[in-house]
């Protein structure tokens, strides 16, 4: 137990220093440390992001406590949220100490230039890992259309609705529940 307490915290200590662009950069280097450690299962961890995302409070903190909570109960919820907050407390202070003096500083600009595209990357990359489950389903639907096909329907409604008419985002989760209960169950 103690080990695996160790663990969480050491890989999310890792994931929250070096993941750049907020808790949806950080997605995939945690799927692939809970996947590396057998700690869930890739439906159980997609399961997680889903309720990560629709909780409130920031989602790499989420994720970690769900990550946590479902590998070693409360004391697991502790060490990974405490694992992904710690770098960011230290990080910010830091920055908030120092950033005034170096925000004209061009090498501190030429950093935070390149690392920008790097965070589209990195979210590219969980989103595609991540759309493995819902749109690899092969299973037909109750109105007879494939269950991979409906998801790429939904998915695609719900950011049309998102982007172009503005849709909150909460009201498009509990649209996305009531056609996932209507086409699925």
């Amino acid at each position: 137990m103690i080990e695996t307490l160790i663990n969480l915290f050491i890989s999310f200590f890792s994931i929250g220093a070096v993941s750049f662009g907020g808790g949806y950069a950080m997605l995939k280097p945690m799927e692939d440390a809970v996947m590396r450690y057998g700690w869930l299962d890739k439906a159980t961890f997609a399961d997680g992001n889903a309720i990560a995302t629709m909780s409130p409070g920031p989602f790499a903190v989420n994720m970690a406590t769900f990550v946590g909570i479902r590998t070693a109960g409360i004391p697991g919820a502790l060490a990974a949220s405490l694992g992904v907050l710690c770098p960011s407390v230290i990080i910010v202070t830091l920055i908030a100490r120092f950033f005034y003096g170096f925000q004209d500083n061009k090498n501190v600009q030429g950093v935070l230039s390149g690392i920008r595209p790097v965070v589209i990357g990195l979210i590219a990359s969980a989103v595609l890992s991540l759309s493995e489950g819902p749109f690899t389903l092969t299973a037909a639907t109750r109105f007879g259309v494939p269950g991979n096909i409906a998801s790429m329907i939904i998915a695609a409604s719900m950011l049309i609705a998102l982007q172009k008419f503005k849709l909150h985002p909460i009201l498009s989760i509990a649209i996305s529940a009531i056609l996932g209960i209507a086409i699925f169950v």
